[in-house]
């Protein structure tokens, strides 16, 4: 394969990666967070889903683990987003 040829699929290799986001958390993380969220949700009464948990735990675990964020900061604003959707 010319050398031409060689940069053009190392480029275009880096370029199909760049938007892709990989989920750093563990699973265990995830299960652990909506189990523990939910009954608080429902006995709560609040208006959210089980799927808005899961995008809660999601948010939170994203920010918390992957981006080394706050824990309170990243749990009152996920909150915010996805449990009681005033963002």
């Amino acid at each position: 394969m010319p050398v031409n040829r060689l940069f053009l699929v190392a480029l275009l290799s880096g370029y199909s990666t760049v938007g892709i986001s990989a989920i750093a958390y563990p699973q265990v993380e995830m299960d652990a967070c909506i189990n523990s969220a939910l009954p608080n949700v429902l006995k709560k009464g609040l208006d959210a889903t089980p799927n808005d948990v899961e995008k809660y735990c999601d948010c939170a675990l994203r920010k918390i683990i992957d981006e080394d964020k706050g824990f309170k900061a990243s749990t009152e604003y996920c909150n915010a987003k996805f449990i009681f959707k005033s963002i």
